[in-house]
């Protein structure tokens, strides 16, 4: 009776110890490590969709009308993303977030995964730009501003961009960026070391995600200098709003510039970041729909090329951009209907993927 009991009471505490090591095991998987709710520790959930990126850009706080509003109307946006068909969205933190990311941020970066997009965060310093930073270490305060990004967003980001248009940073006015010679070299040298310490922090804390720079128009010049100095990034982004969408064949007949083929050299993944509209927001809906159509069905036959952005997702609540859709109150919530632009782009990623 005696050996029956203690079996009994040794196969009970097996039973008790596996079912306490198994709920543990669940509870770390889905809500992480972290022993706080304030922890920048967060679960690890990050979807990088494969293939081809069809993306759009989110301004997460553009139907906002009061400070009141703040991080209440970023789901709509993202749910017309996710209507539209993309599988990324590109968000940028704006200045004044920075400071505070996970708050401000990090619902509307777990939300858009939840969705099922991958998400690229952009991030700038508090002043604006590399070029901005005044009386610091300039490599201390981007390896600062990399590792804050990264250590509340490992593992919840697929790329990290790095600044934004450092092409338009240091260029010296009236000058194009085909050669470096255009750049001012003391802008140039903040970029370099804000970039560079920017990037060592955000491969240290979060190195499986990858880190994007991006540029305009034609200023390559400032990405092959960059490599030479042996900054390190991932990814090559470009933006682009010019009529002509034949990136190696532009400017001059008797020489153009190819953009791409001299982009390409660089070894980097490449993307176009930004699609616009060629006039701006003079360009009739009839005309941008055509545009986006054009250009994107153009990137996605370049095997060069693994993404594209258009630019906006929607206007802002009180000004006529380059959006896909437009915003209208239906009551106290926001609905944003969708432009021919949205249409013909969707169109284009369905017959696309």
């Amino acid at each position: 009776m005696n050996k029956t009991k203690t079996v009994l009471t040794v196969i009970f505490f097996l039973f008790l110890t596996g079912f306490i090591f198994l709920m543990t095991l669940i509870f770390t998987r889905e809500f992480g490590s972290g022993k706080t709710e304030n922890s920048v520790t967060k679960k690890t959930f990050v979807t990088c969709p494969a293939g081809f990126k069809w993306g759009v850009g989110i301004a997460p706080f553009s139907l906002d009308e009061k400070p009141s509003d703040t991080g209440k109307n970023y789901k709509v946006i993202i749910d017309s993303a996710k209507n539209l068909g993309v599988n990324y969205v590109k968000i940028g933190v704006p200045d004044w977030g920075i400071n505070d990311l996970d708050k401000l941020m990090g619902p509307i970066v777990d939300y858009a995964d939840q969705k099922g997009l991958g998400v690229i965060l952009g991030f700038d310093p508090p002043e604006g730009n590399p070029t901005k930073v005044e009386g610091k270490d300039i490599y201390a305060d981007g390896y600062k501003w990399g590792e804050k990004m990264a250590k509340t967003f490992s593992g919840r980001v697929c790329y990290y961009q790095i600044s934004n248009e450092l092409s338009g940073q240091a260029v010296k006015p009236n000058s194009s960026g085909l050669e470096f010679s255009m750049f001012d070299d003391i802008k140039y040298k903040k970029v370099e070391n804000w970039v560079r310490g920017a990037s060592d922090a955000l491969h240290k804390f979060d190195p499986k995600a990858k880190r994007l720079l991006t540029g305009h128009w034609v200023g390559a010049a400032i990405f092959e200098q960059l490599s030479q100095d042996k900054v390190s990034y991932d990814a090559l982004g470009w933006d682009w709003f010019q009529k002509n969408t034949d990136l190696d064949n532009l400017g001059d007949e008797k020489e153009p510039v190819k953009l791409t083929t001299r982009l390409s050299k660089l070894g980097k993944e490449l993307i176009i970041a930004e699609a616009g509209a060629p006039d701006g927001t003079k360009t009739s809906e009839a005309d941008h729909a055509d545009y986006i159509t054009s250009f994107a069905k153009k990137i996605r036959s370049d095997s060069r090329y693994s993404g594209f952005f258009a630019f906006m997702m929607n206007d802002g609540v009180s000004s006529v951009s380059e959006g896909l859709a437009k915003p209208r109150k239906d009551g106290d919530n926001w609905v944003l209907d969708p432009k021919p632009v949205f249409e013909a782009y969707q169109k284009v990623i369905k017959e696309n993927p």
